[in-house]
């Protein structure tokens, strides 16, 4: 019996059971490097930054395109509202005076005029109905557009897949790097 010792020394060359090389998705300016060689990293952990100005602006792009388009479908709802209520009093106009013509208190020309307004507001509505749905349309693109440009901005972020020690650095902040490098 003696003591057990968790250092063994000499010589030799240590390789790793699991190699990753690990490389950005997109291809950009390295900002920071985080790590070096010999370092442990756990799972999850940022090694490196790349620059991501260009792609903060275009987050923010999409974020006042979503904003615009969401004021855009507002203001279509309340046209659509508004249609609806002119074809409403059109259709009230429409039974008024046919009600009268049947009387002989209106004229047909009265009813013609009614029948005009009636198929006008009636198109009118159609069509604020389907800017609106048009206008929905724009706002679901629009986010998508900014959940996209916001995965790409993770991009940025070079993360550890796993725990385990870094045994070779190829790449130094300024550099420009890409995927598969």
């Amino acid at each position: 019996p003696g003591e057990v010792r968790s250092e063994v020394m000499g010589t030799g060359t240590l390789e790793a059971r699991i190699k990753t090389t690990l490389s950005p998705r997109i291809q950009e300016r390295l900002s920071e490097v985080l790590v070096d060689q010999g370092d442990r990293v756990q799972a999850g952990q940022l090694l490196a930054r790349l620059d991501d100005g260009e792609l903060r602006r275009q987050v923010e792009v999409a974020e006042a395109s979503l904003a615009s388009t969401k004021a855009t479908a507002d203001r279509v709802r309340v046209d659509e509202a508004r249609a609806q209520a002119v074809e409403q009093q059109a259709r009230q106009d429409h039974k008024r005076i046919s009600d009268l013509v049947v009387t002989k208190v209106s004229s047909q020309a009265e009813m013609d005029k009614a029948n005009e307004l009636l198929h006008v507001a009636e198109s009118d509505l159609q069509r604020a109905r389907a800017a609106t749905v048009e206008a929905q349309q724009q706002v679901n693109l629009a986010e998508k557009n900014l959940a996209y440009q916001r995965e790409r901005l993770t991009f940025t972020r070079i993360l550890s897949p796993y725990a385990g020690l870094v045994t070779r650095r190829d790449r130094d902040p300024g550099g420009v790097v890409v995927p598969g490098s």
